[in-house]
């Protein structure tokens, strides 16, 4: 393994970014990229358990604390435009509906479960900066160039990115602008995927602002 760089990461995004308040972790991203391509390439991955979830390998330097561990990128640095709002429509759950009747016919333009359309929070943002220490500069090239969108919802069309500058940072300690293992933090997911429990720790944000 090569030594670790500080690099800066920046995409520049034509559409708006939803939800993910918190703040945007690229290994978050970068993860589901790398699980897609492996599955395109046939490789099986471990199954998912409640207890257990594959350690996705990231071209990032790890860190540890007190036996957590994650992956050495910041949150992003996000250059936001404006504050809006944007109406994703939900399909309706047809095989929870299906699940209530003996009918063989159900109407899916009724009830609670019925097709509408759901307001979610989101912003329009230019550009969103992360700062990393990066231990395979082509793998992560490799891991950028399939990776199209930084945006929950992604199917529909937000946190396009239209292109990626790799850059030399000056920051070796910016990694650490992301939630860290902190005694009696607030428990925050600390590594990709992040809607896993097992990722999740008591954490304290230490901003390099």
């Amino acid at each position: 393994m090569s030594e670790a760089q500080p690099m800066a990461i920046t995409a520049f995004l034509t559409s708006a970014v939803v939800a993910l308040e918190r703040g945007v972790i690229l290994d978050g991203p970068l993860s589901f990229t790398w699980a897609a391509l492996a599955t395109q390439q046939g490789r099986v991955l471990p199954p998912i358990r409640d207890d257990f979830v594959f350690p996705i390998p990231m071209p990032f330097q790890r860190w540890e604390i007190d036996g957590t561990w994650g992956w050495c990128c910041s949150k992003a640095h996000e250059r936001i435009l404006k504050w809006t709002a944007v109406e994703v429509r939900r399909k309706p759950a047809t095989e929870a509906m299906a699940l209530f009747t003996v009918l063989p016919k159900h109407h899916a333009g009724l009830g609670p479960t019925k097709a509408r359309n759901t307001t979610l929070s989101a912003r329009i943002v230019s550009a969103m900066r992360w700062n990393a220490l990066v231990t395979d500069p082509d793998e992560l090239c490799r891991l950028l160039a399939a990776t199209t969108s930084v945006s929950a919802r992604w199917r529909n069309g937000f946190g396009h990115v239209a292109r990626w500058v790799v850059e030399p940072s000056h920051e070796p300690d910016g990694w650490r602008d992301r939630p860290l293992p902190a005694p009696g933090g607030e428990m925050t997911p600390v590594r990709p995927p992040y809607w896993h429990r097992t990722t999740w720790a008591p954490c304290s944000a230490w901003s390099a602002a």
